[in-house]
């Protein structure tokens, strides 16, 4: 499974488009689990993600929950965070 998919567009083309049901790792799996036993049945409820990263999970849980409702607490980092051991 890839995270995207060939689509044609109207003119033919093929294109790509983001798979939104595709969990690119292991660990994101086990957090999906645990919102379907915090929502079961489309139930309503809150869930907070902390660090949004590349947003793969946010848009699996959206596409996949949609009466979940899912605030992303982002915490921005340094760009050169990296370098702070060099120095």
């Amino acid at each position: 499974m890839e995270l995207f998919l060939a689509v044609k567009s109207r003119k033919g083309k093929p294109k790509k488009v983001i798979d939104v049901g595709y969990l690119a790792c292991d660990y994101h799996s086990y957090m999906a689990v645990g919102v379907a036993l915090a929502a079961p049945d489309g139930m309503e409820c809150n869930v907070a993600v902390i660090g949004l990263g590349g947003g793969g999970l946010c848009n699996f849980l959206h596409h996949c929950f949609q009466k979940v409702w899912l605030p992303v607490i982002f915490i921005p980092v340094h760009p050169w965070w990296f370098l702070s051991e060099v120095w």
